[in-house]
């Protein structure tokens, strides 16, 4: 019986080496055929592949040197280092030693970057597969670390970046291959994952000092990658406040990003709509669309942090501007554009009295008349009754700014509205007369009086159904309306208790 259950035992052993054989034969076969693509997936540490799970299982009881004698037993020495430690890479992950993962995985990288000194473009898949899993597995073994309390040994992924570096620097210049092979093409790729790197460690100053190889231009490198790096670049320029270089780039970005990415598109536009919204002009010119977002957009890319943002900056609404800023205060902060935001204030006081200089329609405005539109803006949820501007000498300007202003926010119920003794001149009570005939108010009392206004000006009130307060004292009804009781003299005591 014992000999039976030893003799089980050496054949699933027997077994286990076979397998593990099998995936080694099988990864040479892919070398010699120059398969890249598969050889990429079966490298891959995520990778679901069947034979590679079997030489998982078989080498986690092993050490890495037997598992580099089963690999170099099928294929040269340098391509056994490369596929041994990406294994033992996988292995260490999904027993939860990160710390240890990460070490096989940079030695993998540096192993095929040896090896890639030889080859073409063909292999760049690879390349991508390999410095990909560095970058997550030095994030992943970080956060392993700070988990444990020991923050201080937190540096893998900074050394993942080092090790990018490196490889940007000197191992991907190609004298060797013709222009289209040649191995530069990868170069961009990693210059990405760099980026990735410095925009999570914060480290941005070496952004700036990423230099590519030379030989290719950003245009002629893959269509994916050049829309990555116009969307990392585009957030440095604007992080550095150069908008239109930001603009530039992250527009690119945007317009480049296949549509079935939505999560990539949603990230690139949270970042370009602050900078359109800096940039947005009545007229955007050819070289510059800088548009305002429109509701649809926002909504199909789910970005309702921005909707208040920008219905504020197009009404000129400066409380519903700083509320919708607070209320998302953490979405902002967490893209670093929380400042930027802010900026944007100065912006909508402008649409403010854009708005205020259109209704006033003259070429100088008084300060007084963009103090009073600034304190007219209620709240957007507000319904606005009633409007006392009495005994204050706003002048023709700033009680008609400030009438229609309440009327185009929230002041669609506006039934009173008392401009008496405000030094309003035949041609301030004109302009109110062109808005009230022009716009179907509600208004149903509209106290004049103490004005200089002519009897002809004050029946054309009438006749719009407005009632009306006349050049005396009292309060009469219009013809179209029933009688009403009369009021006091004016009196700012009365206004107060109302």
């Amino acid at each position: 019986s014992g000999g039976r259950r030893q003799g089980s035992a050496r054949g699933c052993v027997r077994e286990r080496q076979i397998m593990a054989a099998t995936f080694a034969k099988e990864v040479a076969a892919l070398i010699r055929n120059n398969n890249s693509m598969q050889l990429a997936q079966r490298l891959a540490i995520m990778s679901t592949d069947t034979s590679k799970k079997q030489f998982l299982d078989w080498l986690s009881t092993r050490t890495y040197g037997q598992g580099l004698s089963e690999c170099e037993r099928a294929m040269p020495d340098d391509w056994a280092e490369v596929v041994c430690h990406t294994v033992k890479a996988a292995s260490l992950k999904r027993d939860g030693n990160l710390l240890d993962a990460y070490t096989h995985q940079e030695a993998a990288f540096e192993a095929f970057l040896r090896v890639f000194k030889t080859l073409s473009r063909h292999w760049c898949p690879i390349l991508k597969v390999l410095v990909i899993d560095l970058r997550k597995l030095g994030a992943q073994a970080d956060v392993q670390q700070r988990a444990k309390g020991q923050p201080e040994e937190a540096i893998k992924l900074e050394g993942a970046g080092r090790v990018m570096r490196k490889c940007l620097a000197q191992e991907l210049r190609d004298d060797d291959n013709e222009h289209h092979q040649l191995r530069t093409y990868g170069a961009l790729h990693v210059a990405n994952q760099c980026q990735r790197v410095f925009f999570a460690l914060n480290t941005l100053k070496h952004v700036k000092s990423l230099v590519l190889p030379p030989g290719l231009s950003v245009q002629e490198f893959p269509a994916s990658d050049r829309v990555t790096w116009h969307y990392f670049q585009g957030r440095m320029a604007l992080m550095e406040s150069r908008f239109d270089q930001a603009e530039q780039d992250l527009s690119f970005a945007f317009n480049n990003c296949p549509q079935g990415h939505v999560a990539n598109r949603r990230r690139i536009l949270s970042y370009l709509v602050p900078v359109r919204l800096l940039l947005h002009q009545a007229k955007p010119s050819p070289t510059r669309r800088a548009a305002l977002p429109t509701q649809a957009l926002l909504e199909r890319y789910k970005l309702p942090e921005f909707e208040g943002i920008v219905d504020a900056f197009r009404s000129g609404n400066v409380q519903k501007f700083k509320e919708s800023l607070e209320e998302h205060a953490d979405f902002f902060v967490q893209r670093s554009i929380y400042v930027l935001l802010h900026k944007l204030t100065l912006c909508v006081y402008r649409t403010l009295f854009k708005k205020a200089h259109a209704v006033v329609g003259k070429s100088q405005v008084k300060l007084e008349v963009l103090v009073a539109a600034v304190r007219a803006r209620p709240p957007e949820h507000a319904v606005l009754e009633e409007l006392w501007l009495g005994f204050n000498p706003l002048g023709d300007e700033a009680a008609v700014c400030l009438s229609t202003l309440a009327l185009s926010n929230g002041g669609r119920a506006l039934k009173s509205l008392d401009l008496c003794k405000t030094e309003l001149s035949e041609d301030g009570a004109k302009l109110l007369l062109h808005h009230v005939q022009s716009d179907e108010s509600a208004w149903a009392r509209l106290d004049l009086s103490f004005n200089a206004i002519s009897e002809q000006t004050m029946a054309s009130f009438a006749r719009a159904k407005v009632m009306w307060i006349n050049q005396g004292s009292r309060i009469e009804p219009s013809a179209a309306g029933p009688p009403e009781k009369a009021w006091p003299t004016c009196d700012a005591a009365r206004y107060v208790l109302d």
